[in-house]
């Protein structure tokens, strides 16, 4: 049974400095952190804790921790055509996060298909993204690490995502499956996603929760609607030993519960799934 790492990300925290972050990260059982914002700031690469006078000790502090930077999550949007200004703002920011990756030891890169512009076909958006994905990720490539395609926006559905990641060339991207996005636009099933991304996966979104007609909310794992204990098992029985992790929108949701609460339930969750799995593994082994 492969070893799989739990994450979370600092969505789920928006008032907690990163000392904090990493501390509880270690108390909750946690490997790793997922950096989406840090206090008043959204972009981590302007932080001062990730500046060049600051990093030696912020790597430092996460060595000694023994947590990871399993993700860093950007707000780069591949779809942009025929706007060259617009495309040039994207790279500048992901260059930023391509250089934070480089010193926090090659933490991938989240990015967004962001949305499709009104009356484009299908296929010439998927031709965009994937074209400018390609760009990205041999930048990635080259500085040993890689871009992860977010299911977000025009890129929700499973085909589309796998449609943009499955033209890439580089070694440099991969997908990041959001499993609860995935199943908002109800065009496919769970089993059916996962089998169109399946190949692409490299890193795992978990949240819970409820979707109706494209309304949804979100919940404490298990109270929720998405299978999670499905998709566990799909991915440790086909090898999977990437991050899961859990991605609370405190930030974006401030009446979500607090992340003292949340955290530590999915985690508890999460391993006590993966537990359960790896002991009916054991039998039929």
């Amino acid at each position: 049974m492969p070893q799989v790492k739990l994450a979370f990300s600092t969505l789920a925290c928006p008032h907690w400095p990163l000392g904090r972050i990493v501390r509880e990260a270690k108390r909750m059982g946690y490997n790793g952190i997922e950096l989406r914002g840090l206090l008043d700031e959204i972009d981590v690469t302007r932080r001062p804790e990730f500046s060049p006078a600051n990093l030696g000790s912020t790597r430092r502090m996460l060595e000694q921790e023994g947590i990871e930077v399993c993700c860093l999550g950007s707000s780069v949007h591949l779809l942009h055509p025929g706007d060259a200004v617009a495309r040039a703002r994207e790279r500048e920011e992901f260059d930023r996060y391509l250089e934070l990756s480089v010193a926090l030891f090659g933490s991938p890169i989240r990015v967004f298909g962001g949305a499709a512009p009104g009356g484009l076909p299908e296929e010439e958006a998927i031709a965009w993204a994937a074209e400018e994905l390609e760009v990205l990720a041999k930048r990635a490539q080259k500085a040993g690490t890689q871009v992860l395609v977010e299911s977000h926006d025009f890129l929700l559905a499973g085909r589309r995502l796998a449609a943009v990641v499955g033209r890439c060339r580089s070694r440099g991207a991969g997908a990041l499956w959001d499993v609860f996005n995935s199943q908002i636009p109800a065009e496919e099933s769970l089993e059916r996603t996962y089998s169109l991304l399946r190949p692409f996966i490299r890193h795992v979104h978990v949240k819970d929760g409820h979707i109706r007609n494209g309304r949804y909310a979100y919940t404490l794992l298990g109270a929720g609607a998405i299978g999670y204990a499905k998709v566990l098992s799909w991915l440790l029985s086909d090898g999977y030993s990437g991050w899961l992790s859990v991605e609370w929108e405190k930030r974006w949701h401030p009446d979500l519960e607090d992340p003292e609460t949340a955290l530590p339930q999915y985690a508890e969750g999460l391993k006590s799934w993966m537990d359960g799995l790896a002991r009916l593994s054991s039998h039929l082994d």
